[in-house]
């Protein structure tokens, strides 16, 4: 009986975030292709947004045809499950760090800072859950039972990588709006964006 509330559980959760995520993309379908489709395929933004945006509604499909039926089949579900949250977390973070990029007018050492933060915020949280997940310990539902590896510090890096993130976006909006002595709609956009972004993601990996 537990097998199969378990299944029960996962396949509602799965079809639940499939259906919200199959309504988002249809109602705002026309804005996608007004706004993204039409840039150039030389467009980082374009490619950035398609991934983030599919990458997860790919990973919900996916997801019950592997099945439950071994330690194997549930391995390859958790990775699979770890590989999409960290492949969306990624491309997110690569999304704002392109928005960093832009307010400091391209400087090179930004972009050599941006570039490093991102190679560590990738590197590291997806070595430790690739450890973790080949000593995961699975019930016969693919409930984690025991893990050797807890994955709380990857929590505590994505929130450093997020608030360096933040205060680099706040910092430049900041001074700009001082030294130009208004707010730009396009600064406070920009400080809005930033700031949702980081209560979302920061909110999200510590869940």
């Amino acid at each position: 009986m537990n097998l199969f509330r378990g299944i029960d559980v996962v396949t509602a959760s799965s079809a639940s975030a499939l259906s919200f995520l199959v309504w988002e993309s249809c109602t705002t379908l026309d804005d996608e292709v007004e706004y993204i489709w039409s840039k150039s395929y030389t467009s980082p933004i374009k490619w950035l947004y398609l991934f983030t945006r599919y990458i997860g509604l790919g990973d919900l499909v996916a997801t019950p045809y592997f099945g439950y039926r071994s330690a194997l089949s549930c391995r390859g579900w958790i990775v699979l499950q770890m590989g999409g949250l960290q492949a969306m977390v990624t491309l997110v973070e690569m999304i704002l760090m392109l928005r960093v990029h832009a307010l400091y007018n391209r400087d090179p050492r930004m972009r050599a800072f941006l570039i490093l933060l991102i190679l560590v915020a990738t590197v590291i949280p997806a070595t430790g859950m690739g450890l973790s997940a080949s000593k995961t310990m699975f019930s016969p539902s693919c409930a984690v039972m025991h893990i050797d590896n807890p994955l709380t510090f990857i929590s505590y890096i994505y929130s450093i990588t997020e608030s360096i993130l933040l205060i680099l976006t706040v910092v430049k909006c900041v001074h700009t709006s001082r030294t130009t002595l208004r707010h730009a709609p396009v600064i406070v956009l920009m400080l809005r964006d930033g700031m949702l972004a980081f209560f979302a993601l920061v909110g999200r990996s510590l869940v």
